[in-house]
């Protein structure tokens, strides 16, 4: 006999780019189960997901000045009533924001299995954030780092449960065959220079840690407006290089396709 379907919560703490959010969002709406979305406000992304029939409500839980915790308390109080309301079998949360929002909101709930997704560990090189994380750490049933890294460093810090599942974009536009040389005079790298590429929808930061990348060379797609982050200073013991990285700069992934340009996953010409 088939396992009925669930009732899943969505949380995120965006509500610009996430095509991952919505893929899983959309992916388990598919497969049957009851999905419904919580965003941090109107945008680009809740309408994407309105318009592929999935439910969406606005709970705005960001913020971090104290002008703002009456609207953050007045926020969780929804989250919490929402929780009761829709009663989710799982809690899936995603991003600092919306995970910390979830682990409060959730309390005394116990039905639901809890499950946080981390995509970076940049919040745990700031102290009061990574105190924060660790301290509702055991509220989550499992946590799922984007990368072995990430898993093995919540497991290290207590995590009851970890798993690992990378976020990813739709790679069908992506021809693997296509060579890597537009790419090279696009950002005037050498033939034999490594290089390391990634396609995603870069969000803004004023973390001093996002600004710092291990990587010898790299080109972001949807990129928005802004100084590119700053070139790492040395060289990355990591990738065993003896001269400092470099960051050339990026490129529009909606302009390639525009163009109709190949898109070339540079990580294959390394």
């Amino acid at each position: 006999m088939a396992d009925p379907p669930l009732r899943v919560l969505q949380v995120t703490a965006t509500a610009v780019g996430g095509t991952w959010f919505h893929d899983q969002v959309t992916g388990l709406a598919r497969r049957g189960h009851d999905v419904r979305a919580v965003l941090p406000e109107p945008g680009p992304l809740a309408s994407r997901l309105v318009s592929a029939g999935i439910g969406v409500d606005i709970v705005r839980f960001r913020g971090k000045r104290p002008g703002q915790l009456p609207r953050i308390a007045a926020a969780e109080l929804r989250l919490f009533r929402l929780i009761r309301d829709f009663r989710p079998d799982v809690i899936h949360a995603h991003l600092l924001k919306a995970i910390l929002a979830c682990r409060l909101a959730s309390a005394g709930y116990r039905p639901a299995l809890r499950v946080t997704q981390v995509p970076g560990t940049v919040h745990l090189h700031i102290p009061v954030l990574r105190w924060l994380d660790r301290w509702t750490l055991r509220r989550d049933d499992v946590v799922i780092g984007s990368c072995q890294a990430i898993a093995d460093r919540y497991r290290a810090m207590g995590a009851r449960s970890v798993a690992v599942s990378y976020y990813g974009c739709d790679v069908h536009a992506i021809d693997p065959s296509t060579p890597g040389a537009a790419f090279r005079r696009e950002f005037g790298l050498a033939d034999d220079t490594p290089a390391i590429g990634m396609i995603a929808h870069m969000y803004r930061s004023r973390l001093r840690a996002a600004t710092s990348w291990p990587a010898t060379a790299g080109t972001g797609a949807n990129w928005r407006p802004g100084p590119p982050p700053a070139a790492p200073t040395s060289a990355s013991p990591a990738t065993g290089l003896t001269s400092p990285p470099c960051w050339p700069g990026w490129t529009s992934w909606s302009a390639r396709r525009s163009r109709s340009q190949p898109v070339t996953p540079p990580w294959r010409r390394c």
